[in-house]
């Protein structure tokens, strides 16, 4: 009787400590409040901020296998800020300070603040990813034309169209001697 008692008041300790699991979120605040539903982690502080890992670039590159939406801030040596590994490569979160807006831009020098490139590439131009216009390095502007300047090796601009006849709002001027023609 005494083997039988043990044996049922260890089943019943066992059937009272057992809990299902079940996946859970987590909130960490100072007010008790429960983790919103769509998170796994839910932070919420109105004094305090989320500190992310940091590490310098030649650490950042050592992660092996990085999960796709790994975020770091690399503090050294270059490009500092918050990175974010895409699936296949690192990716900068840079400051939209020295960004373009699409909304306008004031403040800007043209010493220091340009639309073009810092090495010796063309500038293209394209909408709905067709090349609609493009700006050589040698200063030759092609518009419906990629390669600019390719038929008569003096142009500073070809136009190219699909249609017949000349556009009426097109003057074509020599820069040398300012003299003009109107085609149309």
């Amino acid at each position: 009787m005494n083997q039988s008692l043990r044996f049922v008041l260890a089943i019943a300790i066992a059937a009272a400590l057992h809990q299902p699991v079940q996946s859970q979120s987590l909130g960490i605040n100072s007010t008790g409040s429960p983790a919103h539903n769509s998170a796994m982690l839910d932070v919420e502080s109105t004094t305090k901020g989320m500190l992310i890992p940091r590490m310098n670039k030649t650490q950042k590159n050592g992660i092996a296998s990085p999960a796709t939406g790994l975020l770091i801030f690399q503090n050294a040596p270059d490009s500092i800020g918050f990175y974010y590994y895409s699936g296949s490569a690192w990716v900068w979160l840079s400051s939209s300070v020295n960004a373009w807006s699409t909304t306008g831009n004031a403040g800007t020098t043209p010493v220091s603040n340009f639309l073009g490139t810092t090495d010796n590439n063309a500038l293209v131009f394209r909408t709905n990813n067709a090349e609609g216009m493009r700006l050589t390095t040698n200063g030759e502007l092609g518009i419906g034309t990629s390669t600019p300047n390719s038929t008569y090796g003096y142009a500073r601009l070809e136009l190219a169209s699909e249609g017949f006849g000349a556009p009426t709002d097109l003057l074509i001027r020599n820069a040398v001697n300012d003299a003009g023609y109107a085609p149309g």
